[in-house]
């Protein structure tokens, strides 16, 4: 493992044991807790937009935190039980990254429809 801090050793510590099955990325148990709240605190913010601009916001959060939690929740059990060294690994790590990357790809592109919807005309001049 490398010697990155994150939450993954404080949280093994915290639930003990030898195997953590999918929870080998214990991280993920903080990284929901703390999407849970972020959702509460901005559940204001996707209220306020029409039902088209609210639907692309919530698939992008939904693309973003399915690759970023559930992904590394199957890829933690993957690579307690099997190693990260091999191929399997290797594709559900893309998976994971492709499906934040496209997260954040949608989000961008529901800001911009909103922005034309709502504005009209938006121009940029450097």
């Amino acid at each position: 493992m490398p010697h990155v801090w994150n939450f993954t050793m404080p949280v093994r510590e915290l639930i003990g044991g030898d195997e953590f099955g999918i929870f080998y990325f214990a991280w993920v148990i903080t990284g929901l807790i703390v999407v849970a709240l972020l959702l509460l605190f901005f559940s204001r913010f996707l209220i306020w937009p029409p039902s088209i601009t609210r639907n692309r916001f919530l698939i992008a959060g939904a693309l973003f935190v399915g690759g970023s939690c559930f992904v590394d929740i199957a890829g933690g059990y993957y690579a307690e039980n099997w190693g990260t060294s091999n191929w399997n690994y290797s594709l559900l790590a893309t998976l994971e990254e492709g499906m934040e990357m496209g997260g954040i790809i949608t989000f961008i592109w529901a800001l911009l429809h909103y922005a034309r919807d709502s504005f009209g005309d938006v121009r940029v001049r450097f």
